[in-house]
């Protein structure tokens, strides 16, 4: 009993948000507009295969085995073992790898416990960009190809930190420049519900 999750939809989703202080390359600057988009893929709910914490095993030798807090083997050795797969002549074979566990102490073959466990439908996030606009000196954007390191503190003490380019720029009174830069976020492994 196991289904894989399944791309649902592709969506985006755009927040403005307000921030309190930002510099450009280490300049301060002065804040006008921030806004991240958030490109994610709907997955669907699957079932699968997961650690039973509530497993354990005594192997023939009377060697415990269970999991850790952490979901972790430490008394088993995880091995592989490559069996080679022929075929045909024509697609030559191909090779299988198999996964398996040993006890550290005695070698004995040990297959952990794992439960069918469901898992709910989520939001895996793809990618994130960021869109600033700010009144910055003139001097700071006299090179438009330049990267400017870009930091963010948001009314929530929040921080945001990334490279950014600038993407378009007008002059205002008092030799400022409204500027508008763009740059992408890293996308963290954990996805948002």
């Amino acid at each position: 009993m196991r289904s894989l999750p399944q791309a649902l939809a592709k969506s985006e989703m755009k927040v403005e948000l307000i921030p309190s202080h930002c510099t450009i390359a280490g300049v301060e600057v002065t804040p006008k507009a921030l806004a991240v988009t958030s490109n994610y893929t709907r997955l669907s709910a699957f079932t699968g295969k997961a650690p039973d914490p509530e497993w354990s095993y005594v192997d023939n030798q009377g060697h415990l085995h269970s999991y850790d807090e952490s979901m972790g083997l430490p008394t088993l050795r995880q091995e592989f073992e490559t069996e080679w797969l022929y075929c045909c002549e024509l697609c030559g074979g191909d090779t299988e790898t198999t996964t398996f566990y040993t006890c550290l102490k005695c070698e004995e073959r040990i297959e952990p416990g794992l439960k069918i466990e469901t898992f709910p439908s989520r939001n895996l996030i793809t990618s994130r960009s960021a869109e600033l606009t700010a009144l910055c000196p003139y001097s700071l954007i006299t090179n438009s190809a330049q990267i400017h390191h870009v930091e963010v503190i948001l009314a929530d003490s929040a921080r945001l930190r990334c490279d950014m380019v600038l993407s378009e720029a007008s002059f205002r009174e008092g030799g400022k420049v409204l500027v508008t830069l763009l740059g992408s976020l890293d996308v963290t492994p954990d996805s948002d519900s």
